[in-house]
């Protein structure tokens, strides 16, 4: 199954204005998709399910591809909305779901088991700028995952002082911190100094 978290498959790059390359869905795939997605290619989709999931392009449907040919994906933009849509491909008897991100919201893609970073022209027709772009995201993605023993303080979002407040009390007594989410800079810089 498909969905994105994004907006793919149009022919230029809304953000960009460069070209990009269109997605091709084959036949008895599922998609997740918003509503005014269904009808903007040449795949025709037999609606499975209708969900409450909002998007900016209508609510998400999923589908099964009855003609192949190219679609335009716009799925769930949260990380709750893509869990609520990998749990009904799941009940569908899905194996095996493709999530295409989006570097500017990469939260939700906590919810994928593997990663593939891939990145071209469409992101920036510099090379180098893309390249070390590129190295940076993949450092991030890099980074160890926590073993956690004893008592933990988790926030799942900073982003302001009460929140930061609230995190310093949990996090006075805690052997480990963990940080689900978002936070600001102020709170980083603030976090380093403690």
């Amino acid at each position: 199954a498909f969905t994105s978290i994004g907006y793919d498959g149009e022919h230029f790059d809304n953000v960009t204005g460069l070209p990009k390359p269109r997605i091709s869905a084959a036949q008895d795939e599922i998609l997740a998709v918003a509503e005014r997605c269904l009808y903007s290619g040449g795949a025709v989709l037999e609606v499975l399910q209708k969900t409450s999931i909002p998007t900016p392009l209508g609510k998400i449907v999923i589908g099964r591809v009855t003609r192949p040919g190219k679609i335009v994906l716009a799925g769930p933009n949260n990380r709750r909305d893509l869990a609520a849509v990998i749990d009904r491909f799941s009940e569908l008897g899905v194996r095996l779901t493709i999530v295409d991100g989006a570097l500017s919201r990469i939260a939700p893609l906590v919810m994928a088991q593997a990663l593939l970073l891939c990145t071209g022209a469409a992101r920036n027709t510099d090379i180098e700028l893309l390249a070390a772009e590129t190295r940076r995201v993949a450092e991030v993605f890099k980074t160890p995952v926590l073993e956690e023993n004893g008592r933990v303080a988790c926030m799942t979002s900073v982003l302001n002082q009460t929140g930061f407040d609230q995190f310093m009390n949990a996090a006075r007594n805690a052997e480990t911190i963990r940080l689900e989410g978002i936070f600001s800079e102020l709170f980083y810089s603030k976090l380093l100094d403690w």
